[in-house]
């Protein structure tokens, strides 16, 4: 009888661990690795225009379009990640502490980090739905609107 209960209170327990380890991400995406070829050609110029010299270290497709727009998700030999829409727009371009390439930032937005904050530089940019984050080298998170307009800064 002792051996019975043992049994049974083992599986049980087997079973408990079994569906509380079962994968529940919120989301429900699933990415697949894809080869560079196979994204829009679009993201594929973005990326010959500003980093010229990178090369792909990992290319994946998401199964559905993340709340932010992005598709698909590029990582790149000189350490930076980029983030596209399915059309192949930038959503968001992390330098991972380097500088962001000229040109990819909003000139209005790129002119009023310089003049205000002349000791950093900008590491990454993100398009959000009320309009753009900027961080800085200082980890500094700065906010404008869609017109490019200053908002407010954020630490």
């Amino acid at each position: 009888m002792k051996r019975r209960f043992f049994t049974i209170a083992f599986l049980a327990l087997g079973a408990i661990t079994f569906v509380s380890c079962s994968d529940d991400d919120d989301d429900n995406s699933h990415e697949t690795m894809i080869e560079a070829q196979d994204l829009p050609e679009n993201a594929r110029t973005f990326i010959s225009t500003y980093f010229p010299t990178a090369e792909y270290s990992r290319v994946e497709e998401n199964s559905a379009v993340e709340s932010d727009g992005t598709m698909y998700e590029v990582d790149l030999s000189n350490n930076f990640e980029i983030d596209f829409t399915s059309e192949g727009s930038w959503v968001d371009v992390d330098g991972n502490d380097q500088e962001l390439p000229a040109g990819i930032v909003p000139q209005k937005i790129a002119e009023y980090v310089s003049e205000n904050y002349p000791d950093f530089f900008i590491t990454g940019i993100d398009t959000e739905t009320t309009g753009y984050e900027i961080e800085l080298s200082n980890d500094l998170d700065v906010l404008f609107d869609t017109e490019e307009n200053f908002i407010s800064e954020d630490k």
